[in-house]
């Protein structure tokens, strides 16, 4: 009798024990579920949070490259604006005057193709046939004066107009003038004492401009064909003087 109760009292115990660890694994798997979306969404709060600091720090990013661009194009634009810095230059009268000690003497100089006849005229040692350039002509207050390009293959000793794209001051008024052009006056608000003069050899393009102003004075559209070079014709009075800087 003794065995059978206890028999049964270990079925009891049993069944109670196996209640008790299912109900502590149920406890369990709730407190693992929980823990386990609670991990989660922390995790995807993180994940959030994370890449909307990237995404910040992607814009504010982008934003600085976009005033950079800006700022490097605004540079380049001013750069473009600016005009070209003129070379240092020696005060009036700091060098012996030597055409008025010398302008009476005659020289026997070796003929040279390059020297112009007919006129009191310097052409520029350099000569372009591609690409684009640029120089000063200071006329001062030079009664008279024209002032171009010149084509190489013109004879120097003879007439210039075949070969000669320039503007020109006469008689207190101001012409243009090329070889596949009529003479045309020109309208000038204010004395020129200093052009700018802008090739573009490639296009055909050949402007005159105040360099301080960047006022268009005139622009002649033709077709280069050979090699040109600067040109600077002076009437000669008085003490009117030219400085020339190619």
């Amino acid at each position: 009798m003794k065995f059978d109760q206890t028999a049964e009292h270990i079925k009891v115990q049993a069944r109670h024990t196996e209640r008790h660890i299912k109900e502590q694994f149920k406890k369990l798997h709730q407190f693992l579920a929980e823990e386990e979306e609670d991990r989660l969404a922390a995790l995807r709060e993180e994940e959030e949070q994370k890449s909307g600091m990237m995404k910040e720090k992607m814009e504010a990013l982008s934003r600085e490259i976009a005033a950079l661009s800006d700022t490097v194009r605004a540079t380049e634009e001013e750069v473009q604006r600016c005009p070209l810095l003129d070379d240092p230059q020696l005060p009036s009268g700091a060098l012996i005057d030597q055409a008025k000690h010398l302008g009476g003497e005659r020289k026997q100089l070796p003929d040279n193709p390059e020297r112009i006849h007919l006129f009191y005229s310097v052409l520029g040692s350099e000569g372009f046939n591609s690409g684009t350039h640029s120089w000063d002509v200071e006329v001062g207050d030079s009664t008279g004066w024209e002032l171009g390009v010149l084509a190489k293959s013109v004879e120097k000793k003879k007439e210039l107009c075949a070969g000669l794209w320039k503007i020109k001051l006469c008689e207190d008024k101001y012409y243009a003038h090329s070889p596949s052009a009529p003479l045309t006056a020109l309208v000038v608000q204010k004395k020129l004492q200093r052009i700018r003069v802008n090739l573009n050899w490639n296009s055909g393009k050949l402007s005159f401009s105040g360099p301080d102003t960047n006022k268009h004075i005139h622009t002649f559209r033709d077709t280069f064909t050979e090699k040109i070079n600067p040109l600077l014709w002076l009437i000669i009075i008085g003490q009117d003087t030219v400085k020339h800087r190619t």
